[in-house]
């Protein structure tokens, strides 16, 4: 059970996961119970970043700093897009240039 407070949160961050089995585990429970969440973030020790969007957006980014992930994916949620339009709007909330 998620504290009261993240009742009303729009995106939940975690860090640390195991694994990505255990992320995105966390990320379903999570949506379930806050029926008001549109993404979970979950940084997976290792292995990068997972994130979770309704419906059924799921996406494993390389390891970074799972707060800019999380408003990267964010952002391009509210503009009507996937969880990451592409490689370069992960790269770019990494700050690092990758390959389109």
């Amino acid at each position: 059970m998620l504290p009261r407070r993240c009742q009303l949160a729009d995106v939940v961050i975690y860090s640390r996961a195991p694994s990505v089995e255990a992320a995105s585990e966390l990320a379903a429970v999570t949506l379930a119970e806050l029926t008001g969440c549109v993404l979970v973030a979950a940084e997976v020790t290792g292995q990068g970043v997972l994130l979770a969007a309704r419906p059924d957006q799921r996406a494993l980014t390389p390891p970074g700093d799972v707060t800019q992930v999380a408003v990267a994916a964010y952002e391009s949620l509210l503009r009507g897009n996937g969880v990451l339009v592409s490689r370069s709007a992960i790269s770019a909330a990494f700050g690092s240039p990758l390959l389109e």
